[in-house]
């Protein structure tokens, strides 16, 4: 283990950003499915299954158009967002220095200095390039693996957060109710369409 503080300075950059937003917006475990669930349910009501009855081209292929579409969006849409709040938000790409310890995380630019204990972080999300520390669902900072001097150091700050910080808040009841019904919704109408597909052959 590396003499505390653990060190990092950097920038942030449009691909640090746009994989940013992409953690954030994306789920973890069975809830990543659930996008590439509800288009492939859409791609089944709006594209199989007029194919199937045999009915006019013009629905199935508006639709996979507006899938298409949509798949393209999601890909490009982060990038986009990342180069647009660098070139508007001085902040965001002003270079920064961060120190990491057991007490808890400094981020310092230009424009000041935040010193937070770890007991004002609710959760992480990590790849294996970047770290995202949320202080509530929507306001994170971002820590870059490119930021520090040695991978040695990047994998000491994954471990120390890893013991300071949850990787998720437990989901209240509610929040599971709403997960589990929304599940349940997609699953039937996927298989209601391939039951009315069978019917028809």
């Amino acid at each position: 283990m590396e003499p505390w503080p653990l060190k990092a300075e950097g920038q942030i950059s449009v691909e640090d950003y746009a994989e940013a937003i992409r953690m954030h917006y994306r789920g973890s475990g069975s809830s990543r499915l659930l996008i590439p669930a509800v288009l492939f349910f859409f791609f089944l009501a709006l594209v199989a299954q007029p194919l199937i009855r045999g009915a006019s081209l013009f629905t199935p292929i508006s639709a996979a158009v507006v899938i298409a579409l949509t798949i393209v969006y999601l890909r490009i849409a982060p990038e986009r967002a990342a180069k647009s709040a660098l070139r508007d938000n001085p902040v965001a790409k002003a270079p920064i220095s961060i120190e990491i310890s057991p007490e808890g995380f400094s981020a310092s630019t230009q424009f000041g200095t935040s010193n937070l204990p770890w007991s004002l972080f609710v959760r992480r999300k990590q790849s294996d390039n970047l770290l995202l520390l949320y202080q509530n669902e929507s306001l994170f900072h971002m820590v870059a693996r490119r930021w520090f001097a040695s991978d040695a150091l990047w994998h000491d700050t994954l471990r120390l957060v890893g013991e300071q910080v949850s990787a998720s808040p437990p989901k209240t009841m509610r929040e599971r109710l709403v997960f589990v019904l929304m599940w349940i919704v997609i699953l039937a109408g996927i298989a209601a369409a391939f039951l009315q597909g069978a019917r028809t052959l």
